[in-house]
């Protein structure tokens, strides 16, 4: 670079500068509406003297620093925020990390704890066989059916009054009933012995049908709990997959039965033997089931049918298999 170059380059920073110090100094004139208190005109950029006019580039320059000082302070902050945001995001994906590992911590004690207990049954039984012994003779068992004599509708009350030929002691409030040949049930609410239609079933379920001449029968705890140990296991079905954006697991969709779904709940995709545990479930998201850090092999997709496990403390024998 040449000295005439350079004189050129200094002189346009000059003149910039200038331009600068006559806007604040107009910006000056416009706010003080270019009058002094007394009335009388404020001086002109044209008109102020040169000392006057240093003292205005100094303070242009003043304004200047001020200004690049609080930007460089701004943009540290905003460092500051990203750094700090990243760092909760971070310690967010380590409590879903810490969360999956606890419940898959519950799940191996519980299936340990299981085989244990049936390893020590199976050892107390074959230290102590049982002797040949003839097997026990069944107990008789009181008759547990009632014919049905008619039937009075209440709509007023809704439900049934029935009135039975014989047996009437083996029904009582609380009683479950069904008519013979049928699966579904009922409970009797109330036992009038003195009334023509002594029993009366309130609100029965739509597909309980009974009419004259059908047979009812009192349902044991035993046949009930027979009943509950044999239902199907509850399934939800996958209507959307969503990868987390962490790399950290799946959220999901369903389409019904979002209530049955719990956080900690073991689900299993139907027909496979991959099992993973709900880590959250947020039910105002458009998918409020978060599976994180499901096993690999764990891979579910639109259409699929998940179903829920039974809980620890419950029947287990699906959740071991």
């Amino acid at each position: 670079m040449n000295v005439g170059t350079g004189a050129g380059i200094g002189l346009g920073q000059l003149e910039r500068d200038q331009r600068e110090v006559k806007r604040l100094h107009d910006a000056y004139l416009e706010a003080l509406d270019r009058h002094d208190g007394t009335g009388s005109p404020l001086t002109e950029w044209e008109d102020v003297p040169p000392r006057e006019r240093q003292a205005w580039r100094a303070v242009d320059v003043l304004v200047r620093l001020r200004v690049e000082r609080a930007e460089t302070q701004l943009d540290l902050v905003r460092s500051e925020r990203d750094a700090l945001v990243a760092e909760a995001n971070a310690l967010r994906s380590q409590v879903r990390f810490l969360e999956v590992l606890r419940n898959q911590d519950e799940l191996e004690t519980t299936r340990a704890k299981l085989e244990l207990e049936a390893l020590r049954g199976a050892r107390q039984r074959e230290a102590n066989p049982k002797p040949n012994a003839p097997p026990p003779k069944a107990p008789v068992s009181a008759p547990r059916t009632v014919k049905v004599a008619g039937l009075v509708e209440d709509k007023a009350a809704d439900g049934l009054y029935l009135a039975v030929e014989s047996g009437l002691e083996v029904i009582h409030p609380g009683a479950t009933v069904r008519v013979q040949g049928t699966s579904v049930t009922v409970e009797v609410t109330d036992v009038m012995p003195e009334e023509e239609t002594p029993i009366f079933i309130a609100s029965p379920d739509g597909a309980f049908t009974v009419k004259a001449g059908d047979v009812l029968e009192v349902v044991t705890d035993e046949e009930q709990s027979a009943v509950a140990d044999s239902a199907p296991l509850v399934t939800v079905k996958v209507t959307a997959v969503a990868p987390d954006e962490e790399g950290g697991g799946f959220y999901l969709a369903v389409d019904r039965g979002l209530r049955e779904v719990h956080q900690g709940d073991a689900v299993r995709i139907q027909g496979t033997g991959m099992v993973a545990v709900v880590t959250g479930v947020e039910p105002t998201t458009p998918l409020p089931i978060f599976i994180g850090y499901p096993p690999p092999s764990f891979a579910p997709k639109e259409g699929d049918v998940l179903e829920l496990l039974p809980k620890p403390g419950g029947d287990l024998s699906a959740l071991i298999a």
